[in-house]
């Protein structure tokens, strides 16, 4: 038995614990979680400015009341549908960092012809299937690849989890993070201190 697998940090490869019921059961969830509160928004921006026109004097007439509820609640619908078609379209992958940069992205200029930037945090991957991939993350709080991988390291990449990336030789690993909840945990530890799933080891 190694150090690293006497000490509870893993020997280099792949996890298998993605398929953990206790895993699965977190993920599912917290999928469930995320489309109630997405629901409950969506009433609320519906019923709230027919409350407005009921409980506040010389307010919104009813009839506008249910317009804007009805335009604010779709609004909220379409963007709701649209994340999730947009994280249901993202795929799995396997590569490695070859390389990143902080980089600035021209954006729009204003009507004063005064332009602005904004920074990127860009880890570009090469693809176990030949290819190249960009990873790019706009806040260095969100940053998670940015922050996470460092160059040279090989990972794979699970779009379902909280925290999606897996780095194949998890002992250069600083933290671990939750794959349920996304919570950083020690490398050491087995299950995440804050929900208590098993950690992609």
């Amino acid at each position: 038995m190694t150090y690293e697998e006497k000490n509870g940090i893993p020997a280099p490869g792949w996890s298998e614990r993605l398929e953990h019921p206790d895993i699965v059961a977190g993920l599912e969830k917290r999928r469930k979680r995320a489309i109630g509160c997405g629901v409950v928004f969506i009433v609320l921006a519906f019923l709230t400015p027919i409350a407005i026109s009921l409980f506040v004097k010389d307010s919104i007439a009813m009839g506008e009341a249910f317009k804007y509820g009805g335009v604010i609640a779709g609004v909220l619908l379409v963007c709701t549908a649209l994340t999730a078609l947009a994280n249901a379209c993202k795929k799995p992958f396997e590569g490695e960092v070859t390389d990143k940069k902080e980089e600035l992205r021209r954006s729009k200029s204003d009507k004063k012809g005064e332009v602005s930037y904004t920074k990127e945090y860009v880890t570009y991957v090469k693809l176990s299937t030949g290819g190249t991939k960009k990873i790019v993350e706009t806040t260095a709080r969100d940053a998670s690849a940015w922050k996470y991988l460092k160059v040279g390291d090989r990972f794979r990449f699970h779009p379902k989890l909280a925290f999606p990336y897996e780095l194949y030789d998890k002992s250069k690993a600083e933290k671990l993070f939750c794959p349920v909840c996304g919570k950083e945990n020690p490398v050491e530890a087995d299950r995440c201190k804050k929900c208590h799933a098993p950690l992609v080891k």
